[in-house]
């Protein structure tokens, strides 16, 4: 990072007059016009919002939007010049932050969402609340919003200066000031509705200049095979430099790390993290969310070619055209850009910074709406639940400005905290991403885990991995290996790690440990437990029984009412159980996931709201119309997963 300026000269960057010609000005104010559009639409269709339409868009939304949205939110600038300069430098293998995430946006859709729906929550630390208690609500939201601050926000905003300072030759405070005000403009005003409808033109913009700059890149070098061979051709390559899979004892992309480390953070960012999942509950109903997965997911395959396969073109061209003195200068994270005003032609520009500029908006109007939902929802509301709706809409405003902020004195303190870009974004998730869902992952499947068990996984999983993240920055500014094998191991290796004794913390904690679900005390032994845990235990069984005699009859709606916030008599120290307080066992079953829960949730679809239904005002047609719905959703799944396995076996 601290090369960006030694690497200005390597660019070959000509005068701002010269690198922009009149077509790329106006593609550019021309896509700023229609987002101020699409934006004053929604605020004046909105009116005065409630609450549940400022965070959740009335849950309104259909699949289109919530496939585009989760694209958009997750896409940000920092895949520009993250995912194109690891391409540039490491080869293929970088291409997995995003192939392999196509799996966890399908677990979102087919697992996640549905217990969430059925939970009836509003925001992801309610379900930890509700299963768990308040303090892993609680240590849930600090991290949400510290990772909100120090990672994602500041990453995409330092990778949007650093496209916008070598493209347009600007000034960098200037711009990113710009660039977030404005964004913080519509997200403060708009609300969710806003973000997403604005999202749906960026994705489309993003999407059209990638493929234009996959176009050109790819002419520079004679196409694929050209590249392939030219690739092979340099000296200064790894062997596996075009394949996914590396080495086990690969220092910074090992196969093993991949396979067993990826996946023990990366379904928390998808299935489990608020600026995802909000858009997914923010759908009109269960088979439109799910639908949006399914689209998300194939969109996922899309960054592969419009931003890692230009950085592998990167790779070749800057070999050829650089001088050695120039090379030696040049920054890999610097590589998209470097395409952008060396391969392709003026008048076409402009759509690709749009394109640019686009994922520096959609993914900054993410974490900002989902931030202010994160605090008015769960924080606010917990201090004041008297608050009126009014009320909750302002703090969510207030808090994305005070946010916006922090981001901003923050940034300058980026580039010491590490020389890779998505290094910097990967690390704080995969050091604290695997205790929240192990717990969120065990909660959901099993009964076993214990509220108190719950608690001290996180607490301690969650200490540890944000002291390993400080010990590293300590050795990175000392510029020595002084703590040992503790830092040492990759840190995908260490997230598998951090997954698996968290799983053996929270089930052996759960074994020795009973919590009272009425006045939080702690047994001493494990062997007994209290009444209200054994009458539930009865009531389930009976009710499982009663399933039974029935014939397994999935179209049985028992779905609890949509449940409101009460926090009378949660107190700080956690001692209230909301999972189990006030909440008869069809409320306490909806917290776990099942395969009933898609034919339940689609019988849901008979109305606007998450009343009640009894079997009487389903109609025989509904319920063949909502299974033909559910057997379409789980094929299109499955073919998404059978190209998913295509990619990986082609590359690996």
């Amino acid at each position: 990072m601290a090369d960006a300026v030694a690497n200005e000269d390597a660019l070959g960057k000509a005068s701002i007059a010269n690198a922009m010609g009149v077509g790329d000005w106006v593609t550019l104010i021309l896509y700023y016009v229609v987002v101020i559009i699409i934006f004053a639409w929604v605020s004046f269709r909105s009116g005065k919002q409630t609450s549940a339409g400022y965070f959740l868009a009335d849950r309104s939304v259909r699949f289109t939007a919530v496939g585009f949205s989760l694209f958009a939110s997750n896409i940000g600038s920092e895949h520009f010049v993250g995912l194109a300069g690891g391409a540039a430098s490491s080869g293929v293998a970088t291409a997995f932050y995003e192939i392999g995430a196509v799996i966890c946006v399908l677990a979102l859709g087919m697992f996640f969402l549905p217990t969430y729906l059925s939970a009836a929550i509003e925001t992801t630390p309610d379900y930890l609340e509700r299963r768990y208690n308040l303090k892993c609500k609680t240590i849930m939201v600090a991290v949400s919003l510290a990772v909100y601050v120090l990672s994602r926000i500041s990453a995409t905003l330092f990778a949007g200066q650093l496209i916008l300072v070598e493209l347009l030759d600007v000034n960098k405070t200037v711009a990113v000031v710009l660039l977030i005000a404005f964004t913080t403009l519509y997200t403060v005003v708009g609300g969710l509705e806003a973000v997403i409808y604005t999202e749906v033109l960026q994705t489309i913009v993003l999407v059209a200049g990638g493929f234009i700059m996959l176009a050109y890149s790819l002419g520079a070098v004679g196409g694929w095979s050209g590249l392939v061979d030219s690739v092979n051709a340099l000296d200064d390559v790894d062997p596996r430099f075009m394949h996914l899979f590396r080495p086990s004892s690969d220092p910074t992309m090992p196969w093993t790390g991949f396979i067993f480390g990826f996946y023990t953070f990366a379904p928390w960012y998808f299935g489990v993290d608020q600026v995802i999942v909000q858009r997914t509950l923010a759908a009109k109903n269960v088979a439109h969310g799910q639908v949006g997965c399914l689209f998300a997911a194939t969109l996922k395959f899309i960054p592969f070619f419009i931003m890692v396969v230009p950085g592998l073109c990167a790779r070749v061209l800057v070999e050829e055209r650089l001088t050695p003195a120039e090379l030696e200068k040049f920054n890999y994270d610097s590589s998209y850009p470097w395409l952008v005003l060396n391969v392709v032609p003026k008048n076409m520009r402009g759509l690709i910074i749009a394109s640019m500029l686009s994922a520096l908006m959609s993914a900054l109007a993410s974490v900002f709406n989902s931030s202010g939902t994160l605090f008015a929802l769960t924080v606010w509301r917990q201090w004041y639940p008297e608050a009126t709706e009014e009320r909750l809409v302002l703090v969510g405003r207030i808090t994305i400005i005070v946010l916006a902020l922090l981001a901003l004195a923050w940034l300058p303190v980026m580039p010491y905290l590490g020389s890779s870009l998505f290094t910097i974004i990967n690390k704080p998730q995969a050091y604290l991403g695997p205790p929240l869902l192990c717990v969120y992952i065990w909660g959901m499947v099993s009964r076993i885990p214990t509220r108190r068990a719950g608690e001290i996984t996180l607490k301690a999983g969650v200490s540890v991995g944000a002291v390993r993240l400080v010990l590293e920055v300590i050795e990175d500014v000392a510029g020595d290996k002084m703590f040992g094998i503790f830092t040492m191991s990759n840190f995908l290796h260490y997230a598998a790690v951090s997954f698996w004794v968290c799983t053996f913390l929270l089930f052996g904690l759960s074994h020795f440990l009973r919590v009272s679900s009425q006045d939080g005390q702690v047994e001493d032994s494990f062997e007994s437990q209290d009444a209200d845990c054994q009458e539930q235990q009865q009531q389930q069984q009976q009710q499982q029984q009663q399933d039974d005699e029935d014939g397994g009859n999935s179209w049985a709606i028992r779905d609890a009412p949509r449940r409101e916030n009460n926090h009378e008599g949660s107190g700080l120290d956690g001692s209230t159980n909301s999972a189990h307080e006030g909440n008869n066992d069809s409320d306490y079953d909806s917290l776990f996931f099942s395969w009933k829960l898609f034919d339940k949730l689609m019988a849901r679809e008979a109305s606007t709201s998450y009343q009640c239904l009894d079997d009487s005002s389903l109609s025989p047609h509904f319920l063949d119309a909502c299974l033909l719905r559910k057997r379409v959703i789980q094929g299109l799944a499955v073919l998404i997963f059978a190209c998913w396995v295509t990619q990986v076996s082609i590359f690996a």
